[in-house]
Protein backbone atom coordinates (compact mmCIF):
# COMPACT_ATOMS: atom_id res chain seq x y z
CA UNK A 1 0.00 0.00 0.00
CA UNK A 2 1.17 3.39 -0.82
CA UNK A 3 0.18 6.41 0.92
CA UNK A 4 -1.65 9.47 -0.46
CA UNK A 5 -2.30 12.19 1.29
CA UNK A 6 -5.34 14.49 1.34
CA UNK A 7 -2.70 17.25 -0.22
CA UNK A 8 -1.09 14.28 -2.74
CA UNK A 9 1.95 14.41 -0.58
CA UNK A 10 2.81 10.66 -1.78
CA UNK A 11 4.63 8.35 0.80
CA UNK A 12 6.44 5.37 -0.14
CA UNK A 13 8.13 2.78 2.30
CA UNK A 14 10.91 0.69 0.24
CA UNK A 15 12.50 -0.50 3.81
CA UNK A 16 12.27 -0.60 7.33
CA UNK A 17 13.88 -2.40 9.88
CA UNK A 18 17.88 -3.33 10.90
CA UNK A 19 18.48 -4.51 7.74
CA UNK A 20 17.63 -1.30 5.84
CA UNK A 21 15.56 1.98 5.76
CA UNK A 22 14.76 3.93 2.90
CA UNK A 23 11.44 5.90 2.31
CA UNK A 24 10.12 8.36 -0.44
CA UNK A 25 8.61 11.33 0.11
CA UNK A 26 7.07 12.90 -3.16
CA UNK A 27 6.11 16.36 -3.33
CA UNK A 28 3.82 18.53 -5.90
CA UNK A 29 4.33 21.36 -7.56
CA UNK A 30 3.63 23.14 -10.16
CA UNK A 31 5.23 20.45 -12.85
CA UNK A 32 4.20 17.18 -11.10
CA UNK A 33 6.23 15.63 -8.03
CA UNK A 34 9.57 16.12 -7.32
CA UNK A 35 10.77 13.26 -4.35
CA UNK A 36 13.29 13.51 -1.37
CA UNK A 37 14.84 9.90 -0.43
CA UNK A 38 14.79 9.92 3.54
CA UNK A 39 17.36 7.51 4.62
CA UNK A 40 19.48 5.37 1.93
CA UNK A 41 20.07 2.10 3.96
CA UNK A 42 20.20 -0.34 1.10
CA UNK A 43 22.21 -1.10 -1.50
CA UNK A 44 21.76 1.79 -4.42
CA UNK A 45 20.47 -1.30 -7.04
CA UNK A 46 18.06 -1.83 -4.25
CA UNK A 47 16.37 1.01 -4.08
CA UNK A 48 16.47 1.68 -7.96
CA UNK A 49 14.43 -1.90 -7.93
CA UNK A 50 11.97 -0.78 -5.20
CA UNK A 51 11.05 2.23 -6.44
CA UNK A 52 10.76 0.66 -10.07
CA UNK A 53 8.22 -2.00 -8.30
CA UNK A 54 6.49 1.23 -6.69
CA UNK A 55 5.72 2.70 -10.08
CA UNK A 56 8.50 5.78 -9.02
CA UNK A 57 10.59 7.28 -11.29
CA UNK A 58 14.42 7.81 -9.80
CA UNK A 59 15.12 10.56 -11.60
CA UNK A 60 12.74 12.20 -9.34
CA UNK A 61 14.42 12.19 -6.80
CA UNK A 62 16.46 15.54 -6.25
CA UNK A 63 17.31 15.20 -2.70
CA UNK A 64 18.35 12.92 0.20
CA UNK A 65 18.12 13.14 3.85
CA UNK A 66 19.71 10.83 6.33
CA UNK A 67 19.73 10.50 10.21
CA UNK A 68 22.91 8.86 11.19
CA UNK A 69 25.64 6.98 9.49
CA UNK A 70 24.99 3.52 10.39
CA UNK A 71 24.44 1.31 6.99
CA UNK A 72 20.99 0.53 7.45
CA UNK A 73 20.21 4.15 6.90
CA UNK A 74 22.89 5.50 5.09
CA UNK A 75 24.53 2.74 2.52
CA UNK A 76 23.86 3.98 -1.06
CA UNK A 77 25.06 7.40 -0.22
CA UNK A 78 28.68 7.48 -1.99
CA UNK A 79 26.15 6.13 -4.85
CA UNK A 80 23.67 8.92 -4.66
CA UNK A 81 26.24 11.44 -4.73
CA UNK A 82 27.99 9.87 -7.71
CA UNK A 83 24.33 10.59 -9.50
CA UNK A 84 24.40 14.37 -9.11
CA UNK A 85 21.79 13.94 -5.55
CA UNK A 86 22.14 16.49 -3.15
CA UNK A 87 23.05 14.37 0.59
CA UNK A 88 22.10 16.04 3.48
CA UNK A 89 22.87 15.14 6.80
CA UNK A 90 24.83 15.95 9.99
CA UNK A 91 28.53 16.75 9.96
CA UNK A 92 29.75 12.90 11.08
CA UNK A 93 27.41 10.86 8.66
CA UNK A 94 29.21 13.35 5.89
CA UNK A 95 32.84 13.36 6.98
CA UNK A 96 34.51 11.18 4.23
CA UNK A 97 32.60 13.39 1.54
CA UNK A 98 33.38 16.78 3.10
CA UNK A 99 35.01 17.80 -0.27
CA UNK A 100 31.98 17.34 -2.30
CA UNK A 101 30.09 20.29 -3.05
CA UNK A 102 26.78 17.64 -3.19
CA UNK A 103 27.48 16.82 0.16
CA UNK A 104 25.25 19.08 2.32
CA UNK A 105 26.11 19.36 6.47
CA UNK A 106 22.88 19.87 8.24
CA UNK A 107 23.26 22.53 10.94
CA UNK A 108 21.43 21.46 14.21
CA UNK A 109 18.45 23.87 15.25
CA UNK A 110 18.96 25.69 11.89
CA UNK A 111 16.57 25.15 8.81
CA UNK A 112 17.86 24.43 5.59
CA UNK A 113 15.65 24.62 1.85
CA UNK A 114 16.18 20.89 0.56
CA UNK A 115 14.25 21.45 -2.68
CA UNK A 116 12.54 25.06 -3.97
CA UNK A 117 9.73 24.97 -0.71
CA UNK A 118 10.61 22.18 1.29
CA UNK A 119 12.52 22.98 3.91
CA UNK A 120 14.21 20.28 6.53
CA UNK A 121 15.20 21.66 10.07
CA UNK A 122 17.40 18.95 11.80
CA UNK A 123 17.51 18.29 15.25
CA UNK A 124 19.69 16.05 17.66
CA UNK A 125 18.82 12.82 18.70
CA UNK A 126 20.16 10.12 21.01
CA UNK A 127 21.54 6.88 19.54
CA UNK A 128 25.41 5.39 19.90
CA UNK A 129 26.30 7.78 17.45
CA UNK A 130 26.08 11.34 16.11
CA UNK A 131 21.97 11.34 14.95
CA UNK A 132 19.37 13.77 14.16
CA UNK A 133 15.49 14.27 13.56
CA UNK A 134 13.61 15.99 10.86
CA UNK A 135 11.47 18.38 10.92
CA UNK A 136 9.83 18.60 7.27
CA UNK A 137 8.00 21.64 5.81
CA UNK A 138 6.46 21.64 2.34
CA UNK A 139 5.54 25.80 1.77
CA UNK A 140 3.29 24.09 -1.63
CA UNK A 141 0.81 22.01 0.59
CA UNK A 142 1.30 24.10 3.72
CA UNK A 143 2.40 20.05 5.48
CA UNK A 144 4.68 19.72 8.38
CA UNK A 145 6.15 16.19 9.00
CA UNK A 146 8.12 14.54 12.06
CA UNK A 147 10.78 11.56 10.77
CA UNK A 148 12.59 10.40 14.54
CA UNK A 149 14.21 7.05 13.80
CA UNK A 150 16.89 4.99 15.31
CA UNK A 151 16.77 6.92 19.13
CA UNK A 152 15.78 6.80 22.45
CA UNK A 153 14.77 9.91 23.42
CA UNK A 154 15.75 13.22 22.12
CA UNK A 155 14.75 17.16 23.41
CA UNK A 156 11.26 17.02 22.90
CA UNK A 157 10.68 20.76 23.92
CA UNK A 158 12.43 22.04 21.06
CA UNK A 159 9.47 20.60 18.90
CA UNK A 160 6.56 22.46 21.17
CA UNK A 161 3.90 24.13 19.93
CA UNK A 162 4.38 22.73 16.20
CA UNK A 163 1.42 21.28 14.75
CA UNK A 164 2.58 18.02 12.78
CA UNK A 165 0.28 16.92 10.11
CA UNK A 166 2.14 13.68 9.58
CA UNK A 167 4.79 12.02 11.90
CA UNK A 168 7.19 9.02 11.24
CA UNK A 169 8.36 7.31 14.30
CA UNK A 170 10.29 4.32 15.52
CA UNK A 171 8.92 1.99 17.79
CA UNK A 172 10.94 -0.93 17.82
CA UNK A 173 10.21 -3.31 20.22
CA UNK A 174 7.47 -4.33 23.31
CA UNK A 175 9.15 -3.36 26.51
CA UNK A 176 8.37 -6.38 28.47
CA UNK A 177 8.99 -8.86 25.73
CA UNK A 178 12.59 -7.27 25.67
CA UNK A 179 13.10 -7.21 29.19
CA UNK A 180 12.29 -11.19 29.60
CA UNK A 181 14.56 -12.09 26.51
CA UNK A 182 17.45 -10.14 27.82
CA UNK A 183 16.42 -11.53 31.59
CA UNK A 184 17.10 -14.80 29.31
CA UNK A 185 20.28 -13.97 27.99
CA UNK A 186 22.13 -12.98 30.72
CA UNK A 187 20.86 -16.39 32.55
CA UNK A 188 22.54 -18.23 29.71
CA UNK A 189 25.47 -16.50 29.20
CA UNK A 190 25.01 -15.64 25.64
CA UNK A 191 27.32 -12.26 25.54
CA UNK A 192 25.99 -11.39 22.08
CA UNK A 193 22.35 -11.42 22.62
CA UNK A 194 22.98 -9.45 26.24
CA UNK A 195 24.61 -6.68 24.08
CA UNK A 196 22.07 -6.69 21.30
CA UNK A 197 18.86 -6.69 23.54
CA UNK A 198 20.71 -4.24 25.92
CA UNK A 199 21.60 -1.61 23.09
CA UNK A 200 17.77 -1.91 22.12
CA UNK A 201 16.95 -0.74 25.73
CA UNK A 202 19.04 1.97 25.38
CA UNK A 203 19.19 3.17 21.80
CA UNK A 204 16.04 2.45 20.80
CA UNK A 205 12.01 3.78 21.09
CA UNK A 206 9.82 0.56 22.96
CA UNK A 207 6.19 0.50 21.99
CA UNK A 208 5.71 2.74 25.81
CA UNK A 209 8.47 5.15 24.37
CA UNK A 210 6.49 5.74 21.44
CA UNK A 211 3.34 6.51 23.00
CA UNK A 212 5.00 8.71 25.35
CA UNK A 213 6.64 11.05 22.80
CA UNK A 214 3.31 10.93 20.43
CA UNK A 215 1.44 12.47 23.89
CA UNK A 216 4.11 15.08 24.77
CA UNK A 217 4.21 16.63 20.95
CA UNK A 218 0.53 16.63 20.99
CA UNK A 219 -2.06 14.74 18.15
CA UNK A 220 -4.84 17.76 17.88
CA UNK A 221 -3.70 18.15 14.45
CA UNK A 222 -1.76 15.24 12.88
CA UNK A 223 -3.75 13.08 10.03
CA UNK A 224 -1.59 9.65 10.74
CA UNK A 225 1.26 8.40 12.15
CA UNK A 226 3.76 6.18 10.74
CA UNK A 227 5.78 3.42 13.15
CA UNK A 228 9.54 2.49 11.56
CA UNK A 229 12.10 0.09 12.14
CA UNK A 230 10.01 -2.66 13.92
CA UNK A 231 12.50 -5.36 15.58
CA UNK A 232 12.38 -8.71 13.48
CA UNK A 233 11.77 -10.61 16.79
CA UNK A 234 10.39 -7.96 19.33
CA UNK A 235 8.01 -5.98 16.84
CA UNK A 236 4.58 -6.64 16.96
CA UNK A 237 3.10 -4.77 14.11
CA UNK A 238 -0.65 -5.27 14.51
CA UNK A 239 -0.53 -4.63 18.25
CA UNK A 240 1.43 -1.28 18.05
CA UNK A 241 -0.89 -0.42 15.16
CA UNK A 242 -3.71 -0.56 17.88
CA UNK A 243 -2.37 0.34 20.39
CA UNK A 244 -1.41 3.81 18.84
CA UNK A 245 -5.26 4.18 17.34
CA UNK A 246 -6.85 3.57 20.63
CA UNK A 247 -5.08 5.37 22.69
CA UNK A 248 -4.03 8.67 20.52
CA UNK A 249 -7.25 8.69 18.54
CA UNK A 250 -5.41 8.84 15.35
CA UNK A 251 -4.72 6.99 12.27
CA UNK A 252 -1.94 5.04 12.34
CA UNK A 253 -0.11 2.40 9.60
CA UNK A 254 3.32 0.48 10.06
CA UNK A 255 6.29 0.44 7.92
CA UNK A 256 6.93 -3.04 6.65
CA UNK A 257 10.43 -4.49 6.80
CA UNK A 258 10.42 -5.10 3.11
CA UNK A 259 8.43 -2.19 1.87
CA UNK A 260 4.57 -1.23 1.72
CA UNK A 261 2.54 0.85 4.46
CA UNK A 262 0.01 -0.91 5.97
Amino acid sequence: MTFHSKREIQFYCLASSSSGNAYIMAFPNESGLTSVLVECGLPYKDIQKRMFDNGLAFGNIKACLITHAHKDHSEALSDLLDRNINVYANEKTLEPYKDNPLAHIMEIDRSSEILKDVYAYAFNTVHDVESVGYVIYDKYTNTTILFINDTRTFDIGKLKGLNFDYIFIECNHVRKQLEIVLQKAIESGDQAKVFKYTRQVRYHLSLAGTKKMLRQLGLSNTKAVFLMHLSDDLGRAEVMKREIEYTMKVDCYVCGKNGGIK
